[in-house]
């Protein structure tokens, strides 16, 4: 597949899920709306970026949440083109940072762009944003990147791929996004590490609905749910049964 054709397939993804095809998108809030999807956070190490899983009843999406939160992001657009487009059966564990990729996983990479960064998003940004004539500033990149919740190496790669930025403009602006965003009153959140360790998706809806059928005991559930730290469920339980005996 060209990147043309990668971007038509992200645009048709990105209307699949419910949304247009130029506006930032929030890719974890977009999992929810896959069926039979399991999305689950954890400390991956450092070599291991994400991992699908395609079964024959359902699949599973992991995220390394030893990256930054900006990484994350990208790492789910990237793993959606495995769940949807990639024709591999069974598990594609995608190698972390500077990892040397296979033409699959440049695909994906390519995907994931053009989900997370579409090209009318960003032209129309920078024209109704930015106003920029003339060629961006480093400060511009930062806008951006918070814009559509990207890593700032994401962005910049995007931005010179759409010709916005040329390379000795990237490298210029590779350093202090940090300091930027400070300095532009942004949340620093984007470019920290999460650490996050939780389960979303089927495997805990069909744990709780088993738990209501009586096909499950509550110690069964709770041992569940604690190993998917998913503490919230179990307290939701336990308002509701808390109402039924009142």
């Amino acid at each position: 597949m060209s990147k043309f054709d990668l971007s038509m397939e992200a645009n048709y993804i990105r209307k699949k899920l419910g949304e247009d095809t130029s506006s930032p998108i929030d890719v974890f809030a977009c999992t929810n709306r896959i069926d039979n999807l399991t999305v689950i956070f954890n400390e991956l190490g450092e070599n291991i970026s994400g991992l699908t899983h395609k079964g024959k009843k359902s699949s599973i999406i992991a995220i390394n949440s030893a990256m930054t939160l900006g990484r994350q992001h990208f790492s789910m657009a990237h793993e959606l083109y495995h769940l949807f487009i990639d024709e591999t059966l069974g598990t594609i564990v995608c190698s972390g940072i500077n990892a040397e990729t296979s033409d699959n996983e440049k695909k994906a990479d390519s995907f994931a762009a053009s989900f997370l960064m579409p090209k009318d998003g960003v032209y129309d940004f920078i024209k109704n944003h930015l106003g920029c004539n003339n060629r961006l500033k480093a400060e511009d990149v930062v806008k951006l990147e918070q814009y559509f919740q990207v890593s700032h190496s994401a962005m910049l790669i995007r931005l010179k791929e759409l010709d916005f930025i040329n390379q000795r403009e990237l490298n210029s602006f590779s350093d202090n996004a940090i300091n930027q965003a400070v300095q532009l009153n942004y949340s620093q959140d984007l470019y920290k590490i999460t650490g996050k360790k939780e389960t979303y998706g089927y495997h805990i809806a069909l744990a709780r609905d088993l738990y209501e059928k009586n096909r499950i005991s509550y110690g069964r559930l709770k041992e569940i749910m604690l190993d998917a730290g998913r503490t919230d469920v179990l307290e939701q339980i336990c308002l509701l049964e808390e109402d039924v005996v009142v």
